[in-house]
């Protein structure tokens, strides 16, 4: 059996037994002469797949909406100056829980803490307070957490509230706002803690 297995003719045998042992040698030697073509085509195909699939950063979800927990630390704002995080235009923004402290000046007056979510022009579409007033020269950590329910409780030096979750996007804003405040008080250690949805040809 000459030329190329795959399209040789084959003189069989009258006999039914030698009929079908060539059939089974013919198809052995096609099997045999597929195999690498097959195994190439799997390979290059398994191959292009890896190569796309880890061209992206590891942050772009796979399909669908995936997330990943992050923890941000935005920088103190200025001496009397709100918190305000934006948002960046690559991620939508879960939060999980948001922590921060006040220290106030020597300065009279009673200042309070409000957690605001804001939409690209500034304007905010959802505020969360928490029922404690602090006076002068005081310092005090707050904590807006979902398992804090309706109600507020101290924690040490922490005062707890609870935090509604909504969906932040690009460019929206999440703001710790400060209310009766001195040119000296100060916010500080904030941290936020959220789930990111990338966004982008295969995100949201």
């Amino acid at each position: 059996m000459e030329g190329d297995p795959l399209t040789s003719e084959v003189l069989l045998p009258l006999s039914k037994d030698r009929r079908e042992a060539a059939l089974r040698r013919q198809a052995d030697i096609q099997a045999g002469a597929l195999a690498p073509l097959v195994s190439a085509q799997v390979v290059e195909q398994v191959e292009h797949l890896l190569a796309e699939r880890f061209a992206q950063p590891l942050a772009e979800p796979i399909a669908g909406r995936v997330g990943y927990q992050e923890l941000i630390r935005p920088d103190d704002p200025a001496a009397g100056a709100d918190l305000v995080y934006v948002v960046g235009g690559e991620a939508v923004l879960w939060p999980l829980s948001v922590m921060a402290e006040l220290t106030c000046s020597a300065g009279a007056g009673q200042r309070s803490l409000t957690l605001e979510y804001r939409d690209g022009d500034g304007v905010r579409y959802l505020v969360a307070g928490a029922n404690v007033t602090l006076g002068p020269s005081q310092t005090q950590a707050f904590c807006w957490q979902p398992e804090a329910g309706s109600g507020f409780w101290p924690v040490d030096d922490a005062a707890i509230a609870p935090l509604p979750q909504q969906h932040l996007y690009g460019g929206h804003q999440l703001a710790i706002h400060l209310s009766g405040a001195d040119p000296a008080d100060q916010l500080s250690l904030v941290r936020l803690s959220a789930l990111l949805y990338p966004t982008g040809p295969r995100g949201l």
